[in-house]
């Protein structure tokens, strides 16, 4: 979690250092081009803009198409940081081109862009190591070999003073990286704490609603399809469904699909007389997880399953969470929520349970007032269990 925010904060003054190395190093061909360098400085700084314009496509493509998706952190790390050395390299070969060409005055003056550079690099690039060596080193060890070969003691002093230079930007970069390390950490936990208070208070207000639908006598298909849709709504994931069952034997059962999300291929898992030991056959598949629910009586998180949705058939990656709805230690029903590959939140189980807790005592109706119909629901649920899904009635 750590490595994504950190591409974030990369990513996020990407923009700004596009702008600011094309801004400054074209201040840098203005001064130091003339009439027997202004070809190769030139094409230098075409190649430049070249390179920055890879990089601001980078950008795009991390900011338009895989900041919504559960992206690549390593592509993204390898994209960013092969842009950065691209750049680098670039910059540093201008005090070569120009070094025959130039006198002293117009050096000096390149090695005071590059200390801007530099410096601004370690506020931008300072959360990321790699990116700030790969940064530094290409732009300041050619400028420091172009000041050895000038005769004089200026130029002499000028070299020593860049390496020593170097060492404290990358000194002062550790502790920026530690200080950001920290405030990213702290960030990441408020920012989960408020989204686990607005989550408990959506499922109390969910809980309300469930209740008063209940002493209503409101529960019927599509009280469960909103129940469903508030869910996702809550906890943000892809697909859901919800299963009632009859258990024949130990091993055997009913499946009867009562509501779903999305275009999931659920076949597999509703019918008259399921196997557990025929569902378990396939181990990543969604119905070896949905059996395993019902054979361990508890909640069941998994991040890597096999899902099959559309028409045709497509096989994707996503995460599992499967509920069970119990009555007398019996699983009466399952609610399964699944996620992109990576998506789910943590603390999803714990802040669930009471409202699944009040799903399972509404489906074998011993919630609320004993004056309602539990009862009438109970034994409609129970014989809805011998039809089929197209002739499952309006009300449970």
């Amino acid at each position: 979690m750590l490595e994504r925010q950190i591409l974030k904060y990369l990513y996020a003054n990407y923009p700004l250092a596009i702008f600011m190395t094309m801004l400054l190093n074209g201040m840098l061909f203005a001064i130091v081009s003339n009439e027997s360098n202004a070809q190769s400085l030139f094409i230098w700084y075409l190649s430049l803009s070249l390179l920055q314009s890879f990089r601001l496509a980078d950008y795009l493509y991390y900011r338009f198409i895989q900041q919504g998706e559960i992206y690549s952190v390593f592509t993204m790390f390898r994209n960013f940081r092969l842009g950065t050395l691209g750049t680098a390299l670039t910059i540093g070969a201008l005090p070569v081109l120009i070094l025959n060409n130039v006198g002293l005055t117009e050096l000096v003056f390149v090695a005071f862009v590059f200390a801007g550079i530099t410096a601004g690099a370690t506020s931008s690039l300072g959360i990321d190591r790699v990116s700030l060596l790969l940064y530094l080193l290409p732009v300041l060890l050619p400028l420091t070999f172009c000041f050895f070969s000038l005769p004089g003691s200026m130029p002499l002093v000028m070299a020593l003073i860049i390496p020593f230079y170097s060492v404290y930007l990358f000194l002062n970069s550790s502790r920026f990286i530690s200080r950001l390390t920290e405030n990213v950490l702290l960030r990441e936990e408020a920012s989960k704490r408020e989204k686990e208070i607005l989550l408990r208070q959506k499922q109390a207000e969910l809980i309300v609603k469930i209740q008063a639908a209940y002493m209503e006598n409101r529960v019927d298909r599509r009280f469960f399809q909103q129940v469903l849709q508030e869910l996702q709504n809550l906890s943000d994931c892809q697909y859901g469904f919800m299963c009632r069952l009859h258990h024949k034997t130990p091993h055997e059962f009913d499946s009867v699909l009562i509501s779903q999300l999305g275009d999931l291929d659920l076949r597999r898992i509703q019918g008259e007389s399921l196997h557990i030991d025929e569902l378990n056959q396939r181990p990543l598949s969604l119905e070896a997880y949905f059996a395993q629910v019902i054979t361990q009586k508890k909640e069941l998180s998994v991040d890597s399953i096999e899902l099959l949705h559309g028409k045709p058939p497509v096989k994707t990656l996503g995460n599992f969470y499967g509920f069970p709805l119990l009555s007398e230690n019996r699983v009466i029903g399952i609610i399964v929520l699944l996620y992109p590959y990576g998506s789910m939140p943590d603390p999803l189980p714990e802040l669930l349970q009471t409202l699944m807790d009040t799903l399972a005592r509404v489906l074998v109706g011993q919630a609320g007032d004993r004056r309602t119909l539990g009862t009438s629901l109970k034994r409609s649920a129970y014989e809805g269990l011998k039809k089929s899904d197209r002739d499952w009635p309006d009300s449970l």
